[in-house]
């Protein structure tokens, strides 16, 4: 079966676009409504930010490999973008996770694929790496990525 069947057949029996899949909404209609909308634009957490918390948040423009060995992490979030590598650039990134993530640390992706081939060069680099979620074994989010899985130092 195609993946984009699974994909927006798992979307429309498992979310309401309008009520509470802001992310499907929001490529649909181009806006967010006040009562859809990820939770760093809810009223309350708006104001937190535009009060001085976002002064505690690093942004950059740097090249990523270049930002992860600026300091030590205790959590890394990948999202989906090691999809899109080679394998060269995928050594290079878990090696790179590997030296910068401390002890105990954790590194989190979601991919399009059930099984996404570099989950074993993390695990080679060191990681304790599991699949928490395939989309394959049902409704996994309001995404519909193929896997969601953690890799533990």
């Amino acid at each position: 079966m195609c993946c984009c069947y699974l994909t927006v057949t798992g979307i429309a029996e498992n979310s309401h676009l309008r009520k509470n899949n802001y992310f499907y909404y929001n490529c649909v209609t181009g806006h967010f409504l006040r009562e859809n909308c990820p939770s760093y634009l809810l009223e309350h957490n708006y104001n937190k930010l535009h009060d001085g918390l976002i002064q505690q948040l690093t942004i950059s423009t740097r090249f990523f490999l270049d930002e992860l060995r600026a300091r030590k992490y205790t959590k890394v979030i990948l999202m989906d973008h090691v999809d899109w590598l080679d394998e060269k650039v995928v050594q290079e990134l878990a090696t790179t996770l590997a030296q910068q993530v401390l002890p105990g640390g954790i590194v989190i992706w979601r991919s399009a694929s059930l099984c996404p081939p570099y989950a074993k060069v993390i695990a080679d680099a060191g990681f304790s790496v599991t699949c928490i979620s395939r989309a394959s074994e049902g409704y996994m989010d309001r995404v519909r990525f193929g896997s969601f899985v953690t890799a533990l130092l």
